[in-house]
């Protein structure tokens, strides 16, 4: 398999994380991570399908919305896959549809249920372009119209709880994120569902999943057991069972 990424133009950087391409030339079955974002993917092979059920994850030639994920998904891509995926920041897809991100967390939906405009005459467009750059390019010129035209404000206040949730690598309490956005964490975690697609906690802990990740995979030399405490679990059996639901994997397993 191959997998590559590209950034997006610099007008888009607040809205996208990044562009992604992935094909693999034979069948085989890959791990999707939660990664704190939510997707749009861009179909241009055949069915990509879960591993737990064989049930259709990414339909044939079609365009499809993933809400953030809270849980690892394995899925199945077939020999010749060929997939073109925008990774959008926290938030980031509200401002292209009315619909709220809570209603697709942990669940592929056709795009064109949340942004109309993503039809097949779209995908057809782009299938008949071969180059990555221009697919990327048309993509772009189809993001500033549906920007220009959807009139969704972007909301500030759940910008600036996402970025404060990322600046502490998922280790603030809730409380103190309501707190310091002046703001009822009732009214807050409304705002943010609908935003994002999580709850604060939900996020939070993707956030703390990832980082402590990477950590373990780089400072080797450190125990499991200090990493535990370092990083806000409340014991090694915390962190497993975290790492096991998130990631399908015990922490040892990544050293």
């Amino acid at each position: 398999m191959s997998y590559q990424e590209f950034k997006p133009n610099s007008q888009l950087h607040d809205l996208i994380d990044c562009y992604w391409q992935s094909e693999a030339p034979a069948s085989g079955i890959s791990r999707v991570l939660p990664d704190g974002c939510a997707d749009l993917i861009f179909n241009f092979g055949g069915t990509i399908s879960n591993a737990a059920d064989n049930g259709v994850s990414v339909a044939k030639e079609s365009i499809a919305a993933i809400g953030m994920m809270t849980t690892f998904r394995d899925v199945v891509a077939p020999s010749g896959s060929n997939l073109l995926g925008i990774r959008f920041k926290a938030g980031g897809l509200s401002l292209l549809t009315r619909t709220s991100l809570s209603e697709f967390k942990n669940t592929t939906v056709p795009a064109g249920e949340v942004i109309p405009e993503l039809n097949d005459a779209f995908l057809q467009e782009l299938h008949a372009i071969t180059a990555t750059g221009e697919r990327i390019a048309l993509i772009e010129k189809m993001l500033y119209s549906l920007l220009a035209h959807a009139n969704i404000t972007g909301d500030k206040l759940v910008t600036s709880v996402t970025d404060l949730i990322l600046q502490s690598q998922g280790q603030i309490r809730m409380s103190a994120v309501a707190d310091a956005a002046c703001i009822s964490l009732r009214q807050l975690q409304r705002r943010f569902k609908a935003r994002v697609g999580t709850s604060l906690k939900e996020y939070a802990k993707v956030v703390r999943f990832i980082n402590t990740s990477r950590i373990i995979k780089s400072a080797r030399n450190k125990s499991l057991l200090e990493v535990s405490f370092e990083r806000g679990y409340y014991d090694h059996a915390h962190l497993n069972n975290e790492f096991k639901q998130l990631g399908g994997v015990t922490p040892s397993a990544l050293k």
